[in-house]
């Protein structure tokens, strides 16, 4: 299974009236997650972009369990859970890095669209480094 981890330090933008993390920045932290997955795969989404290959959320689905806090150290891994003809669902899962304590987990199908927004193959450069 390809995965990668890595760490983010939370800013006090990040967080809400009560001192936690918002929930809707999680999304942030997969898109963040997200990019540093392929870069560690050696693709960069924005040269992907500039070669107008783009992909869109499909379904994302999220569960919380625990709440982060302004300055805490988190670990983000990203794991490829799923990959079909023109789509692939990541798994993603924060913790706390310094308890370890899993913090929220998600899912998230991507499909792949071309110019005019419909559903395209997996770009052949992509589904090599993915099936790998």
């Amino acid at each position: 299974m390809i995965s990668h981890k890595m760490d983010y330090r939370v800013p006090y933008g990040d967080t809400d009236a009560q001192g936690v993390v918002y929930y809707g920045t999680y999304y942030r932290f997969f898109e963040i997650a997200r990019n540093e997955f392929f870069r560690s795969l050696g693709l960069e989404m924005g040269d992907l972009a500039k070669n107008n290959v783009h992909h869109l959320v499909r379904n994302l689905n999220a569960d919380y369990f625990a709440p982060a806090h302004f300055d805490d150290l988190l670990e983000i891994e990203t794991k490829l859970l799923e990959k079909r003809n023109s789509s692939f669902k990541l798994g993603f899962e924060v913790k706390n890095k310094k308890t370890e304590k899993l913090l929220n987990k998600a899912e998230i199908v991507y499909v792949f669209i071309d110019k005019n927004f419909k559903k395209a193959p997996i770009p052949d450069k992509i589904n090599k480094v993915l099936s790998e």
